[in-house]
């Protein structure tokens, strides 16, 4: 008695040109993240004037939007701050948060690197399969969660170092949608995966 599995050569060209393309966007857009969070290390650390993002709550200003025009109230939800001399209680929370940024990134492109190829060799339902999916999807929602916390973090210290100690403007914001939408695409891929693995080892034998 032999054992249900797929061959690799019951993969078509139409299965693995896709997933070809999904490998090779996957590894750019992990050496993009990492660069993009090496330089941002980079500045933080490099001494001198550093940018900080911040979100604020609905802050009240005033603006013009033309050369003699009157002033407009508006109110600012997101600034970028420029400290002139950062201290370590803001460099540090946001080298935290490029590092998270970074491996979270790394991790989930990974996991799902190692499933793609795991299908390309006509391994699609399996225990491993179903490991690799759930990893990639508990640290896309542990990153939603401690990437901006730490942009928070470092936000509130730079505003306290630039307006005085004791002053907190900014803001932890976690866009719920996204939150959901990523356990939701996550529950949906780890149940299709399990049972597909299940479904393999009730088979097995049994051609």
């Amino acid at each position: 008695m032999g054992s249900l599995t797929i061959r690799p050569q019951s993969t078509s060209r139409s299965d693995t040109i896709p997933l070809a393309i999904l490998m090779i966007s996957g590894a750019g857009i992990a050496t993009w993240t990492l660069a993009s969070a090496a330089g941002r290390i980079a500045e933080l650390v490099g001494g001198g004037p550093v940018r900080v993002r911040a979100q604020l709550a609905g802050t009240d200003a005033g603006a013009r939007i033309a050369a003699g025009a009157p002033e407009l109230p508006i109110e600012i939800e997101t600034a970028r701050l420029v400290v002139p001399d950062p201290t370590m209680t803001t460099v540090v929370p946001l080298v935290l948060e490029q590092v998270l940024l970074g491996l979270v990134v790394l991790i989930v492109i990974a996991c799902l690197l190692a499933v793609a190829a795991s299908i390309m060799r006509g391994r699609v339902f399996s225990s491993a399969n179903t490991r690799l999916v759930g990893a990639a999807g508990a640290a896309a929602i542990l990153g939603a969660w401690l990437v901006p916390l730490c942009a928070t973090v470092g936000a509130n210290d730079a505003i306290a170092q630039l307006l005085g100690s004791g002053f907190v403007g900014a803001v932890f914001v976690v866009e719920p949608f996204a939150l959901v939408s990523i356990a939701f695409v996550v529950a949906i891929a780890i149940t299709t995966f399990g049972v597909g693995d299940r479904l393999r080892r009730d088979t097995d034998g049994l051609v």
